[in-house]
């Protein structure tokens, strides 16, 4: 059937046009219409069928050559067109993909062709608006009241504007469509360098106030704000329920919006989850929302200014507090960043305790030899039960170049000192090795540990996971019966069937577990 029709397709451009030699549908076309035409189920749009192209170029050059497509071409362009809008089968609408990032590229009633079949869509999931341009602020703010019709009557869940700055017209027209619409189903909404003007968060906040599914809401790399425009955002995200993660980096009024929205008794009890990034003065603000909201559970740290006294309060602070909270802290290391290593082993030791449970997930990216060492020293203290922070730690080193063996080296990279490990409380390791050595220092170390459950070797490159390494793993399951999980994902392991048998003596371990746990 579809053969079928792109055969009429073709017949019925060449009745339209008889006297054109070009009128054969190119194959990119006949692809397309393959794709789209006709479905009954979801599909995804295909990266190869972005209208920009070099095999859409005659149909969909630059705006400067729109003028330059008649007759034929003019005929198959149109075909185009109404097969995506004809299609209401699209899980993704992405903008960029469409026009190249230039919306220029489609007359206004070409946009509301290839839109129709996203109106009503009841399949559609997420709208991307991104790296776009055009020549007229008339002619995006018409686009974008296109849009608020899509978020009005169709299915979508997410919405994401990023490094595209919109005019507040444009957000009004957005927030037009999810006004008193009560079934929407708008889940998230990202922002990313996304308005030209502050005054655009007002509508931003009836967007939140009108989306009452709403759990994620993303605000990045936003411009300087008014204190009076805080104050409506920070009221919207008050008054909504449903909203479960917050993420704030780069924006300058961050502190002002969590302290009003979050801190006191009258802030929002919604929220499980934050991810702060690239903000200066969050030392207090913390402090407060750790203490005043008791719905927090998550707490992301990234990039964060704080000088390594305020890292070691917070770690004090998070040592004593009552109600434990997730905190993850994301560092990329740099080597011209003494404070930034010094921050963080501060922070793990202020944050240790006896007697509480850890709390801590760390997350560190060094970027050089000495850093991805020093971060290894940070594990090994760890692993001898020193800090009691940590319940996840993370290293992931980019380029380490750690090599050789126990024998080619003076001492380990994981020294125990004569500690066996039974003290760790570190639950789950996810590290790069690069080295054989490093992976015998490894296994040494958890041959008497007694914490970690899961040990996460995914994405490892080289050589390093070989069958000497498979063996020597194998060895150690023969010792550790703590050891739940081991993640071997995207290695070669996980195809040459070698995963399967790690998971088999995994799974044996626990019952050997199971079964030592009995009493007699």
């Amino acid at each position: 059937m579809e053969g079928a029709s792109i055969v009429s397709h073709a017949a019925e451009i060449r009745g339209m046009d008889s006297a054109d030699e070009e009128s054969e549908l190119p194959s990119a076309v006949k692809n397309l219409i393959r794709h789209l035409e006709g479905k009954v189920e979801p599909i995804d749009w295909l990266m190869c069928n972005a209208l920009s192209g070099e095999e859409f170029r005659d149909f969909f050059p630059e705006r400067e050559s729109l003028s330059t497509i008649i007759g034929w071409r003019s005929q198959v362009r149109l075909l185009v067109l109404e097969t995506i809008g004809n299609c209401n089968m699209l899980r993704d609408l992405d903008f960029f993909l469409i026009c190249g990032g230039d919306i220029s590229r489609l007359t206004a009633s070409e946009w509301e062709i290839v839109l129709k079949g996203f109106r009503f869509s009841t399949v559609l999931e997420s709208i991307l608006i991104r790296d776009l341009k055009w020549s007229s602020d008339a002619e995006v703010e018409s686009l974008c009241l296109q849009i608020g019709k899509i978020l009005n009557t169709s299915s979508v869940q997410s919405l994401s504007i990023e490094h595209c700055r919109l005019s507040t017209r444009c957000f009004l027209n957005l927030a037009s469509g999810l006004r008193g619409n009560s079934d929407s189903q708008l889940q998230s909404l990202n922002l990313d360098d996304a308005w030209e003007e502050s005054s655009a968060a007002k509508h931003v906040a009836d967007m939140i106030n009108s989306a009452s599914r709403l759990e994620v809401l993303y605000l990045l790399h936003l411009d300087a704000m008014e204190e009076e425009t805080v104050g409506i955002l920070s009221q919207a995200l008050i008054q909504s329920s449903s909203l479960k993660l917050l993420c704030l980096d780069k924006v300058d009024w961050g502190v002002a919006l969590l302290l009003n929205a979050l801190a006191g008794d009258d802030g929002n009890r919604s929220i499980e989850r934050l991810s702060l990034g690239n903000m200066d003065g969050l030392g207090g603000c913390l402090r407060e929302l750790l203490t005043s909201n008791p719905s927090l559970k998550e707490v992301e740290l990234y990039r964060l200014q704080m000088s390594p006294e305020e890292w070691h309060q917070l770690g004090e602070f998070i040592r004593d507090k009552v109600r434990a909270t997730t905190t993850t802290v994301r560092c990329y290391l740099d080597q011209n960043d003494r404070d930034d290593w010094k921050s963080i082993e501060t922070f793990a030791c202020a944050a240790s305790s006896d007697v509480k449970d850890p709390s801590v997930e760390l997350v560190l990216e060094p970027l050089s030899d000495q850093e991805f060492m020093l971060s290894l020293n940070l594990l090994g203290r760890v692993l001898r039960g020193e800090i009691n922070s940590l319940k996840s730690f993370h290293i992931w080193a980019r380029h380490p170049r750690t090599s050789g063996t126990n024998q080619d080296r003076p001492e380990s990279m994981l020294p125990m000192n004569g500690k066996s490990g039974e003290t760790s409380v570190l639950k789950r390791l996810s590290l790069n090795v690069e080295s054989k050595g490093l992976w015998k220092d490894l296994l040494w170390c958890l041959r008497g540990n007694t914490s970690l459950t899961h040990l996460d070797l995914s994405d490892n490159e080289g050589a390093t996971l070989d069958e000497e390494a498979f063996k020597d793993l194998m060895g150690l399951l023969q010792v550790n019966l703590t050891l739940q999980e081991i993640d071997v994902s995207d290695t070669s392991w996980e195809t040459d069937g070698k995963g399967a048998q790690i998971q088999e003596a995994l799974k044996q371990n626990q019952k050997r577990a199971s079964t030592s746990e009995k009493p007699n």
